[in-house]
C-alpha cells in the first residue's frame, strides 16, 4: 500500500510534464495561424517555436525516463525485492534528484519565509503547488529509496557470503 501511495506524486510529476508539453505543442500550433501575411517574416518566428518545442520534448523524454526509473526502484523496495542498479540507472536516479533538489530547497526556503512571518505562497494557479510539491515529494522518495536500496544491498552482501 505505501509503494501505491509514494508513487502518486511521481506519476502527478509525469502527467503535468506530459501536459506541458501537449500545452506548449498545441500553442506552437496556433502561433503559425497567427502571423503576419508577410510569409519571409513568419519564418523566423516559425522556427524558433518548433525549436522550442523540440528541445521541451527533448527534456521530456529525459525526464521522464529517469521518473520511470524511480517508479521502478519505488516498487522493488516496496516489496522488499533486489533491484540492480547500473550505470543507466543511477544516471536516471542523478537526474531525478537534480530534476527535484532545487525544489525541495525551494519549499525551505518557503518555510523559512514563512516561519518569519511573510506569506510567500500562492493559491493562483493550483496546478503549480500540487507539481511543486510533487516535485519535493519526488526529491524524498529518491532519497528515501536510495538509502533503504543501500541497506537492502549491504544486507544481501552480508548474507552471501
Amino acid at each position: 500500500m505505501l509503494g501505491r501511495l509514494t508513487a502518486l506524486p511521481i506519476i502527478v510529476v509525469l502527467l503535468d510534464i506530459w501536459f506541458g508539453l501537449g500545452l506548449n505543442i498545441f500553442q506552437s500550433l496556433n502561433s503559425t495561424h497567427t502571423t503576419a501575411p508577410n510569409v519571409l517574416t513568419a519564418v523566423p518566428d516559425v522556427a524558433f517555436n518548433w525549436l522550442q518545442v523540440m528541445v521541451n520534448a527533448g527534456m521530456v523524454v529525459i525526464i521522464t525516463f529517469s521518473l520511470v526509473i524511480l517508479l521502478q526502484l519505488n516498487k522493488a523496495m516496496s516489496q522488499n525485492q533486489a533491484y540492480a542498479l547500473g550505470p543507466f540507472r543511477l544516471l536516471g536516479l542523478f537526474l531525478t534528484l537534480a530534476f527535484s533538489l532545487p525544489a525541495l530547497y525551494g519549499f525551505s526556503m518557503t518555510v523559512w519565509q514563512l516561519l518569519q512571518g511573510h506569506w510567500v505562497i500562492s493559491l493562483d494557479n493550483l496546478r503549480y503547488l500540487i507539481t511543486a510539491l510533487s516535485m519535493i515529494a519526488c526529491a524524498i522518495i529518491c532519497l528515501w529509496r536510495v538509502f533503504f536500496w543501500w541497506r537492502f544491498y549491504k544486507q544481501s552482501r552480508k548474507m552471501a557470503t
